[in-house]
């Protein structure tokens, strides 16, 4: 409320032609249209401009709330200045109507908890608006307002609850901890897929994960069953839990409720622990997260080599497919973890070249299944970034003592 009202006042000076604070009034306003399902956002959602559509549009909103507090800060600087009481009135009519429409809209799907949590913006916009109307000269309390209103809000945000509560220990969870990593598991429908990171539990699935396009386009292949599906967005949910693709990528536990047991061949997966009616299914056809094959074939088109995966008859425990020749080598070590820029392969201490194989993962060629390979990410943009960071400090640290000598002179 403290900052709205603020915000309004700024925009007086928009009668002395102020660029700052059109600038900032034109970013609050596009933001909103960005935020809200207007023509706007839609259009750029469904042609993913600006990387909408695999995010949230409402996440614009941070926008919103960065113009609205510099316009804030234009405001309080106005209190000091006389404003006509028709100015006034306006900068607290509005935020009056928009608590008056939460009010009502609490009131008529009777939430008392709604309700509870208007009092401390109405509390808020009446002593604010006394100050704007009477006693201008102690507009330091806006501050203080502020400041009580942002860590009320913040504190029923982002609660402190001790991790026991948030994250606790159940049957399920302990079984999947104690068995011999690494696997991958399955099972949205019991646990939310982000919630299983808390516990050390990996999968292909996420929720607004960041993941490599290749990896979004492999989970809608296999949602489908075609390789020519539109890649996954902001939710990597796996609704063919039966896809043999899933074999492949180290998924050796899949978490189910009792009732959907039907839909599990029982001779792909056996029961390995249930809990009243959640049950943990052991897939046993499961491939091991590396292992090496003498055999692969090359494919350089995207969507025929997901075709070839999605075929039942696939071998994948010995046979690869490569997007590259590898040329004369007799083995390759296959991993089903992200193929990604910035890794390195180390095979006995040597370096080799990753290749990318079955779509979206890593091979390494080596001279026997013996063979150590290690993986390091090595990124060139972080140590880039990490170069131009120390020269740009260095240059900020020299003009600082620059000017400062020359201020002193």
């Amino acid at each position: 409320m403290v900052a709205l009202t603020l915000s309004l006042i700024s925009l007086r000076l928009l009668s002395r032609k102020r660029k700052e604070v059109l600038f900032l009034v034109l970013l609050l306003v596009l933001s909103l249209i960005i935020s809200y399902p207007t023509p706007v956002s839609v259009f750029l959602w469904k042609h993913n401009l600006l990387g909408m559509g695999s995010s949230s549009s409402h996440r614009a909103l941070v926008l919103f709330n960065l113009a609205a507090a510099l316009l804030a800060g234009f405001g309080y600087d106005l209190i000091k200045l006389k404003i006509k009481l028709g100015s006034k009135l306006i900068c607290i009519f509005i935020p009056f109507l928009i608590l008056l429409g939460f009010f009502l809209y609490a009131y008529k799907i009777h939430s008392i908890v709604g309700l509870r949590n208007l009092v401390l913006p109405a509390a808020v916009l009446i002593f604010s608006s006394f100050i704007l109307l009477l006693k201008p000269k102690f507009r330091l309390v806006f501050i203080l307002l502020s400041i009580i209103e942002l860590f009320y809000f913040g504190w029923k945000f982002i609660p402190f609850s001790s991790r026991d509560l948030v994250f606790p220990k159940t049957p399920v969870l302990e079984f999947l901890a104690g068995q011999p990593k690494p696997f991958r598991i399955i099972g949205s429908s019991v646990i939310p897929v982000n919630l299983t990171m808390p516990y050390g539990f990996e999968s292909l699935e996420g929720y607004e994960t960041m993941r490599p396009a290749l990896i979004s386009q492999l989970i809608a292949s296999i949602n489908s069953g075609s390789g020519s599906a539109t890649p996954a967005g902001r939710y990597g949910i796996i609704d063919n839990v039966t896809s043999p693709l899933l074999d492949l990528v180290n998924t050796k536990y899949y978490l189910s409720l009792k009732k959907d047991l039907e839909k599990y061949d029982s001779k792909r997966f056996k029961i390995a622990f249930e809990d009243k009616s959640v049950v943990v299914l052991e897939n046993l056809t499961a491939l091991p997260r590396n292992f090496v094959v003498n055999k692969w074939e090359i494919e350089k088109d995207n969507k025929k080599i997901l075709e070839k995966l999605l075929d039942p008859k696939f071998p994948f425990s010995e046979k690869i497919i490569l997007e590259e020749d590898p040329g004369d080598v007799e083995k390759m070590y296959f991993i089903s973890d992200a193929y990604y820029p910035g890794w390195k392969a180390y095979a006995d201490g040597k370096e080799v070249k990753i290749y990318r194989a079955n779509y979206a993962f890593r091979a390494v060629s080596v001279p026997s299944s013996d063979t150590e390979v290690i993986f390091k990410y090595e990124s060139k943009s972080f140590f880039n970034g990490l170069k131009i960071s120390a020269v740009l400090s260095i240059v900020t640290i020299l003009g600082m003592l620059y000017f400062s000598l020359k201020i002193r002179k």
